[in-house]
C-alpha cells in the first residue's frame, strides 16, 4: 500500500480481481444455486476477468478466460 493507507489503482484492480475470483467459486461450488446467484456468479467471473485484464499476468488472463 502507499502512504497514508490509500491503494493504487493497480492494488485496487488487484482485490477486485481477487474477491470477485472467489466470489465466483464460492457460487460455482454451491449445490442449491438460485437463478439469481447463477446470475451473480456469471457478473462476478466476468468483473474479475475485466480486473486481471487490466494488471494481471498472463497466469491469472488463462485462469480469468
Amino acid at each position: 500500500m502507499t502512504t497514508n493507507d490509500k491503494k493504487t489503482e493497480q492494488e485496487y484492480h488487484r482485490k477486485f480481481a481477487v474477491d470477485l475470483f472467489n466470489r465466483t467459486w464460492d457460487l460455482l461450488d454451491k449445490e442449491d444455486r438460485t437463478p439469481e446467484e447463477a446470475d451473480t456468479m456469471i457478473h462476478a467471473a466476468h468483473a474479475s476477468r475485466f480486473h486481471w485484464g487490466e494488471i494481471g499476468t498472463p497466469l491469472e488472463y488463462a485462469r480469468g478466460e
